[in-house]
């Protein structure tokens, strides 16, 4: 017979009227790493209760062998459904919201970025845009920035290139222009070098209140997806 027990340690920062959740921790063994979970709003979940989202989110880090978590949220007042058409920024997040979240983020080991469900339409559009993508490969496999870089001496977008160099053919992974050399002398940009300098950059971004710009300019633009993908299919049906 084998016997099993476990103690999930729960931790709870309420604000004093607590109408707004700052933090809430789950522990079930401190001997492994820590993370960071950021969600968009706050729910009912506390010390003792477990909602589905809370829930999974656990279970998920477990499989991934995480021994705890701390949960925070861009808008930490505590609701079932957040609705950023009615509600301002001073009413969805405590003064502190921030402090706690920076305090946190600094004890734990990884940071994960927790979006939800997209829609079944939306999911839909993505997976035709994936199997579009699979089919048109291109030339190289160097491609996160594939489009968005611009050669700073003709002006032509950069694309990826992938080449094998010297004796022991090492692989190296590049931008460069997509202008012919005859007529751009722009020398190549190292992919590894350049997408760590981004990725700083873009750590730089994801803070709390940029986050949340960011977030009411998604939702925006997954409205308006939303309804012209509505109003095609009425059309043609």
């Amino acid at each position: 017979m084998l016997e099993e027990t476990t103690t999930i340690r729960s931790k709870a920062i309420f604000s004093d009227d607590k109408e707004h959740r700052l933090l809430l921790r789950k522990e079930w063994d401190s001997e492994k790493p820590t993370a960071m979970v950021i969600m968009i709003n706050s729910n009912t979940a506390d010390t003792v209760n477990f909602d589905m989202t809370t829930m999974l989110v656990v279970n998920n880090l477990h499989k991934l062998g995480f021994g705890s978590v701390n949960i925070v949220n861009l808008y930490s007042k505590i609701m079932e459904k957040l609705d950023l058409r009615f509600n301002g920024d001073d009413e969805l997040i405590d003064d502190e919201a921030d402090d706690v979240i920076e305090q946190y983020a600094a004890m734990s080991d990884a940071i994960i970025i927790a979006w939800g469900t997209i829609g079944k339409k939306l999911f839909a559009q993505v997976q035709r845009i994936k199997a579009k993508n699979k089919r048109n490969t291109g030339r190289y496999h160097s491609k996160d920035l594939t489009g968005k870089l611009v050669c700073d001496v003709c002006g032509k977008r950069m694309i990826g290139n992938l080449r094998f160099s010297g004796r022991s053919k090492t692989r190296l992974a590049t931008y460069r222009c997509n202008t012919h050399r005859a007529a751009c002398n722009n020398k190549e940009l190292n992919k590894d070098y350049l997408d760590a300098y981004i990725a700083v950059l873009i750590g730089e971004r994801l803070k709390p209140k940029n986050l949340r710009k960011a977030v009411s300019k998604v939702n925006q633009q997954v409205q308006k997806f939303n309804s012209s993908y509505d109003k095609y299919h009425t059309d043609v049906l």
